[in-house]
């Protein structure tokens, strides 16, 4: 139990500096596609190590499963670097994080429901790790060059 707290306490700890370096690596960033791949990186390779030794190296996982964390600001601020329209930033922010919230709290809930199911976290962890490939193959569509608003036909120039 104490060396769980340790752990979680860790990952805060490591997680909350991402809220404050992100956005202005987001703004020097001409392209983000390497910073999603390192995230995605670290965020299958803690699941992985949770999967495959999860006592061996509870540090390594915690650090790089709260590392990967930091693609959360990032990707809010993303959303602001990928318009220049305040409008299109705003609707774009709002669905993006509308349906990314939406994603997490279904998530958060199947992930529970199937290690309940299935007795273990095999599956779950599995799933996460396919959820890791997503997350980086979204990305890099998401992290493509130009602005949004030029995707937009009303916004085009």
């Amino acid at each position: 139990m104490a060396q769980a707290s340790l752990l979680l306490s860790l990952f805060n700890v490591i997680s909350i500096p991402g809220g404050l370096v992100m956005p202005i690596v987001a703004q020097k960033l001409t392209r983000p596609t390497g910073m999603i791949v390192v995230l995605g990186i670290l965020l299958a390779g803690g699941y992985v190590g949770l999967l495959l030794a999860p006592a061996a190296l509870p540090w390594l996982w915690t650090i790089m499963l709260s590392l990967s964390g930091w693609a959360f600001p990032l990707a809010i601020a993303l959303v602001a670097e990928r318009s220049r329209d305040p409008l299109v930033t705003a609707q774009l922010s709002g669905f993006s994080q509308a349906l990314g919230y939406l994603i997490a709290g279904v998530g958060t809930w199947l992930v529970g429901t199937v290690h309940g199911i299935t007795n273990g976290w095999t599956v779950p962890l599995v799933a996460l790790i396919i959820s890791a490939v997503l997350f980086v193959t979204f990305g890099i569509i998401a992290s493509a060059r130009g602005d949004v608003d030029d995707e937009l036909p009303a916004f085009a120039r």
